[in-house]
């Protein structure tokens, strides 16, 4: 610890944690069993994002029964966030909507949580509830707050995807919205089906 502050002229962390051991199918993970799984071999299937999500999604004081049936609901549970999260960010970028003040009540609770012995599992709750609202509102003000309050927390966990859209999708999304606008289901259903091949909704 010395060293670091000599060194970087701060702390190398301000907490430090024992976190409870990680077990493969109700076995302890061991080099001597031969159970262990690299997370570079690991990231080569899964989103590495949603590989965080589960360890995160765990208090640190409880061990992990870590299963590819596991890993593969944790990848659909993130999977949900990060398409709530892009379709909100591509509305917000269709609107030219700014960065918006976030949702007081939510950040209170993720900082009691946080208070908690890190009780981040509560957090994970927070967050899908954020993330059902997303899906369901329609108002662009209250959405781009949502989506801030979603940003700033999941940036905390380390576990905030990265979005971009050029203007061929943003395109793409109006021809959406006219065509759904002017009953051409068909239509609709077609581009709809583009803009969820590149994960936009």
């Amino acid at each position: 610890i010395a060293q670091t502050v000599v060194h970087d002229h701060h702390h190398l962390a301000k907490y430090w944690m024992h976190v409870a051991r990680l077990d493969v199918n109700n076995v302890k993970m061991s080099k001597s069993i031969g159970n262990i799984s690299l997370v570079k071999d690991l990231i080569q299937d899964y989103n590495p994002l949603a590989f965080r999500l589960l360890m995160v999604g765990h208090h640190y004081r409880q061990p992990i029964n870590y299963s590819d049936d596991l890993m593969v609901q944790f990848s659909k549970e993130y999977d949900k966030i990060e398409r709530a999260l892009k379709k909100a960010f591509l509305t917000m970028s269709l609107e030219e909507i700014e960065v918006h003040l976030s949702v007081t009540e939510f950040i209170e609770q993720f900082k009691t949580y946080m208070d908690d012995d890190f009780n981040i599992p509560n957090v994970i709750t927070v967050i899908y509830e954020i993330v059902k609202l997303i899906n369901k509102e329609k108002d662009i003000e209250v959405l781009a707050s949502l989506y801030q309050t979603a940003k700033e927390i999941l940036t905390v966990l380390g576990i905030m995807p990265y979005f971009s859209v050029n203007e061929s999708t943003l395109n793409l999304y109006r021809e959406w919205e006219q065509a759904r606008s002017n009953k051409d289901f068909l239509r609709a259903d077609r581009i709809r089906s583009e803009l969820a091949e590149q994960g936009w909704m």
